[in-house]
């Protein structure tokens, strides 16, 4: 998708997909401005036009400026995040540059997913589609956090979490969760926020064919 249709995908994942919200509502939302800022960051750093590249990144770097002030959030603009991001609550949120995040995943106050302390050549966290972050969790350095998995609040990650499993403690263990099997949060998305390019509908299926509710 193009920055546009990103865009508007956010806002009707962030009207339509979430419980609650309104269309002022997400208008006014400034974590939605968060996710805007950061997808208009991401497309600004790959733009290859000098001046038209400059000028975006300018632009960039006031508004981002703003951003993080009111919302006490930092998502640097090189890592690559997913369709459905959500940013529940942002206080402390700090998202480094490498990091790649799946389709459907929330972030809440507090986390941190970096690399670890000194850029030690470790690398950065990799996470897959479907990951529920909870409130002051760290994930640190080049672990992997498998699909339709689950981080609890204040959780340290400095190794691989598999699928359909829970990460808790410091540092975290991993004990199966079976969060996924009951949560209705992706279809309601995939019911609510249907676009013409039919990307919704394919990953309804897929999941129908994993057999995930």
């Amino acid at each position: 998708m193009n920055l546009p249709q990103q865009i508007a995908d956010d806002f009707r994942w962030y009207w339509r997909g979430l419980p609650g919200h309104t269309f002022w509502g997400t208008l006014f939302n400034p974590y939605f401005w968060l996710v805007v800022t950061y997808r208009f960051g991401a497309w600004a750093v790959r733009l290859r036009v000098p001046l038209v590249s400059h000028i975006a990144r300018l632009i960039y770097v006031i508004v981002n400026l703003f951003v993080s002030i009111v919302t006490g959030a930092d998502i640097r603009p090189g890592a690559s995040i997913g369709r459905c991001f959500t940013v529940h609550t942002g206080r402390g949120l700090l998202i480094t540059n490498g990091v790649v995040m799946g389709d459907d995943c929330t972030v809440n106050n507090g986390v941190c997913i970096v690399n670890r302390a000194n850029d030690g050549g470790e690398g950065v966290p990799t996470l897959g589609n479907h990951v529920r972050v909870g409130v002051g969790a760290k994930i640190l350095g080049g672990v992997h956090v498998h699909d339709r998995t689950v981080v609890g609040a204040n959780a340290v990650v400095i190794q691989d979490v598999p699928s359909h499993h829970l990460a808790v403690g410091v540092p975290a263990v991993n004990k199966p969760t079976k969060f996924w099997e009951t949560t209705k949060y992706w279809d309601r998305h995939c019911l609510n926020t249907q676009n013409s390019d039919g990307a919704n509908s394919d990953s309804a299926n897929s999941d129908s064919e994993r057999g995930v509710d």
